[in-house]
């Protein structure tokens, strides 16, 4: 009797021990196939290629509400301090690939750039840049590997403040780029044909990219800004960056 007992009670402790040993087996399957499911999706999800389609007339966005200055010029508002800038503009706005392109508009449908120079009230000298582009299909794809923005339109704003003991302090936006992969607050510089420009955002200084308690770029413009510049012709007429003229 004893011993039939015990072989009942062996046979239920081996049943339960099996049970277990494949409902683990069952629980850790399932977590090898969840597992290798979700990492194909979010590999989906960042390595798509899917970019979204651009003209070269969509390099053309409505201006921000400001006032705008003469020709030849922009104005940049910071920390409430209006400083006029001389500016010099590059073109053409839409690349006609018919005509004579330097190398490096080979993949880009649109350029607009420029650069200005100022003084603040407290006699420290401003230079500024910015570029509004549009890329060619290929050129996004190639971008996609390192920036997770599929749009084809890119823009970069760069201000340098020199202080009294002439350092460079310097802030920038824009993207994409290794501080903005996705492009946050594209399109940011409008343009618009007759060679009138805006941007209404925050500027970033460099000296957020380096670590530790330094003094560097501290006088930087960092924070909320305003610009509006008016080009001295419209881009069409404007010569592309090295001084090539396109055919208008």
């Amino acid at each position: 009797m004893k011993f039939s007992y015990l072989i009942a009670i062996l046979a239920v402790a081996i049943a339960a021990l099996t049970l277990a040993a494949c409902g683990g087996d069952a629980d850790d399957t399932a977590a090898t196939a969840s597992e290798p499911a979700q990492r194909s999706s979010a590999s989906q999800a960042e390595d798509s290629d899917e970019i979204i389609t651009m003209s070269a007339e969509d390099g053309w966005v409505d201006l921000h509400d400001l006032v705008l200055p003469e020709a030849g010029t922009a104005t940049l508002v910071v920390n409430g301090e209006t400083i006029l800038l001389e500016i010099e503009c590059f073109g053409p706005g839409v690349i006609d690939h018919d005509g004579e392109v330097p190398p490096i508009m080979a993949s880009r449908l649109f350029n607009a750039q420029f650069s200005g120079e100022g003084t603040m009230a407290n006699g420290w000298r401003v230079q500024l840049s910015g570029h509004r582009r549009v890329v060619d299909e290929e050129e996004a794809r190639r971008d996609l590997r390192f920036y997770r923005y599929r749009g084809m339109d890119r823009a970069s704003l760069d201000i340098n403040v020199f202080d009294d003991e002439g350092m460079a302090n310097s802030s920038f936006q824009g993207g994409p780029n290794d501080r903005n992969r996705r492009g946050e607050g594209l399109p940011m510089l409008h343009v618009q044909p007759d060679g009138t420009f805006t941007a209404v955002t925050e500027m970033t200084s460099a000296a957020a990219m380096i670590p530790g308690d330094h003094e560097f770029h501290r006088n930087a413009v960092a924070g909320p800004i305003e610009l509006a510049g008016r080009c001295d012709q419209p881009w069409a007429e404007l010569p592309f960056p090295g001084g090539i003229r396109a055919a208008f």
